[in-house]
């Protein structure tokens, strides 16, 4: 072999050698997109789940037969919801509703149902179950039965409460 071939042979082999560098760069960039494309179509679909689930965890307070019972019976007991003093009763419906709040606040600190969707449909029914049967303010214009369930009961339906509806911190005025 003469110097020229070999020379020819080095520039090929140098050539071939950077055009599979940049293959391999170029390679490298597109996996990475790729990647990056899957991991938002991941997370797409999970969001996309959890407000599967969330839908159906707060439908079933209007569907669900046990809840449809328990709201019916307390509603007849509760003079049509004026007095709620006489649920006590009830009890067994009434723990069927908190359980249910329960849960779902449980599935909320979880990350199993989104918060603000949850929030959007049972705000209300849920404040006034806490209202009324868990804080039971006796000055309360409901009327709440005497209290029932300890402080320790119920503690991740009265933590979401509490972030729902946080007290009024008191505020200084410097010109009282």
């Amino acid at each position: 072999m003469d110097a020229k071939t070999v020379t020819t042979t080095d520039w090929i082999t140098a050539v071939s050698a950077a055009v599979s560098a940049i293959a391999s760069v170029v390679l490298f960039i597109v996996a990475f997109v790729q990647l990056r494309g899957l991991k938002d179509q991941i997370q797409q679909s999970s969001d996309q789940e959890r407000r599967r689930n969330t839908l159906e965890a707060v439908e079933r307070v209007e569907h669900d037969p046990s809840l449809v019972e328990a709201y019916k019976v307390i509603w007849e007991k509760s003079g049509n919801g004026t007095d709620y003093s006489k649920t006590a009763e009830c009890k067994y419906h009434i723990i069927t509703i908190l359980n249910y709040f329960e849960g779902i606040a449980i599935g909320i600190a979880q990350h199993v149902y989104m918060e603000q969707m949850a929030r959007d449909y049972i705000e209300d029914v849920a404040k006034k179950a806490v209202e009324v049967w868990l804080i039971a303010d006796p000055t309360d214009s409901r009327k709440p039965p005497a209290k029932m369930f300890g402080d320790k009961e119920y503690t991740e339906v009265r933590k979401l409460y509490a972030r729902w509806f946080p007290a009024p911190s008191p505020t200084y005025n410097a010109d009282a």
